[in-house]
């Protein structure tokens, strides 16, 4: 991958990041905590996926950075937003590594096959059969 392409792709998956953590921080703290934001979170991944596909990237492991990249950042977000309300308790050093360590798995269960779904579909192509 070219430098242009790799800052390309980090510009990407930085700019889809700010903006889904925004959506998530604002979601977090106007309506209810809890089970309802995973409704906004799978809007982030949807619109997230649509916005890799749209930009053609060709390679799976570039489409997966810029997916999982942008869920990282969206979640660190949330993360920090969460942590620093007054109703958290204290955690410990080894408590947000193990919750960081699970989001990070989550977000690659869930990537995965969000880059696979961003890539280009050979199966569209229309072939014609001379009669």
């Amino acid at each position: 991958m070219t430098t242009s392409r790799y800052i390309q792709n980090a510009s990407l998956a930085a700019a889809l990041g700010v903006f889904g953590g925004t959506i998530l921080v604002l979601c977090h703290v106007f309506f209810t905590p809890g089970k309802y934001l995973l409704i906004p979170y799978s809007l982030v991944v949807i619109a997230t996926t649509i916005v890799v596909r749209a930009e053609h990237i060709a390679a799976f492991r570039d489409r997966f950075a810029v997916s999982f990249g942008s869920f990282a950042m969206a979640s660190l977000a949330l993360y920090i937003a969460v942590s620093a309300s007054p109703a958290s308790g204290h955690v410990s050093l080894l408590g947000h590594a193990w919750r960081l360590g699970l989001l990070a798995a989550i977000g690659v269960a869930i990537n995965l096959p969000a880059a696979r779904l961003a890539g280009p579909s050979n199966n569209l192509v229309a072939t014609s059969r001379a009669a």
